[in-house]
């Protein structure tokens, strides 16, 4: 299905406009990663 022309040119509707998963800045990283036991309490 998802080969259909159709369903390409919707999924490729506003591509450019949403984030590559992962972590990509250095806010992203402490905000995941710099947590501790105190902070989430």
């Amino acid at each position: 299905m998802g080969k259909r022309p159709a369903v390409m040119k919707g999924k490729a509707v506003g591509a450019e406009l949403r984030a590559k998963p992962g972590i990509n800045t250095e806010e992203q990283r402490r905000v995941l990663f710099g947590q501790t036991a105190a902070v989430v309490r």
